[in-house]
Order: C-alpha cells, then sequence, then structure tokens
C-alpha cells in the first residue's frame, strides 16, 4: 500500500485540478482511492460532496493511465463541523471499510 497526502502528482496531460488531500494505492490488487476532505456548513453539505467528485474526474482518469490502475475511486471526505455525514458517505466508508483501520501509535 502506498499513501501520498498533499502532494501534486505528476500526469501526462496538464491538469489544473492536480492535487487532492489523501491518494491511496493499494500495489496487490491495482486500485487507488482519491480522497478530498472539506469541513461545510450543513447547507451546503450535498452540493460539496457532489462538486469534490466531479471536480476530480479528469484527475482521477489520467492518474488511472499514467500509473496503470485497474479501479481508481473519488471518495469526497465531506463532514460537517457538527459530525453529519451523507448517506453516500456512509455507504462508501463501509464499502472501503474504513471502520477497520486501526492507528498503532
Amino acid at each position: 500500500m502506498i499513501l501520498h497526502w498533499d502532494t501534486c502528482a505528476s500526469t501526462d496531460k496538464t491538469i489544473v485540478l492536480n492535487r487532492t488531500h489523501i491518494v491511496l494505492i493499494y500495489t496487490e490488487n491495482k486500485t487507488a482511492l482519491l480522497t478530498d476532505m472539506a469541513v461545510p456548513l450543513i447547507r451546503f453539505l450535498p452540493k460539496i460532496e457532489r462538486e469534490k467528485i466531479t471536480k476530480y474526474e479528469n484527475f482521477a482518469l489520467e492518474i488511472k493511465n499514467v500509473w496503470k490502475i485497474k479501479n481508481l475511486s473519488v471518495f469526497p471526505l465531506v463532514i460537517t463541523a457538527e459530525g453529519i455525514v451523507t448517506k453516500n458517505f456512509q455507504k462508501k466508508s463501509r464499502e472501503y471499510r474504513f471502520n477497520q483501520i486501526r492507528l498503532k501509535s
């Protein structure tokens, strides 16, 4: 597994939005996850989540081609200050098994 955070990724084409907060690459099965974070007001939550997905579509396709990734997903990590998330966030976090990740110090 390779983890990149807050770095620009080099691609063959010039992409304006070439920096996400986290890029997680699973080398064993050639899949990747692009994650961008935001903490909006509750009334903007669905809008910001949609914007994050569409904002990185071109970047995701370019990363997929350059790094020869089989499956690449964009996962917007959008949580309000009160901890409210969308149903899509809950579904995706179960799909990516984020509830099973434990950080050890």
